[in-house]
């Protein structure tokens, strides 16, 4: 019995756990400073700008494994003289 993660699983916890290394990690200081300064008010932990930055660049890699899997389903489908797309690969 194989227990080892599919390599797109491996591949994606390593993406994750470098975005948590150099994107969050560091905005931890900043929260913590933060929170002690609002108390107990509604002030988010990171300035809106920071928020937005951080949301976009989670994006980014979402779309991009998107549009891959469409041009492979895309090659997968469509045929040229007589054959698909996918079948005319070089390697």
């Amino acid at each position: 019995m194989d227990f080892n993660l599919p390599d797109e699983t491996r591949m994606m916890r390593e993406t994750v756990a470098r975005f948590v290394r150099t994107e969050l990690m560091p905005l931890e200081s900043l929260a913590i400073r933060r929170e002690a300064e609002r108390g107990l008010g509604d002030a988010p932990l990171i300035p809106p700008e920071v928020e937005a930055q951080l949301q976009q660049k989670v994006r980014s890699p979402g779309m991009a494994n998107r549009c891959l899997q469409m041009m492979v389903e895309q090659a997968n489908r469509r045929s040229t003289f007589g054959a698909l797309l996918a079948d005319r690969q070089v390697e």
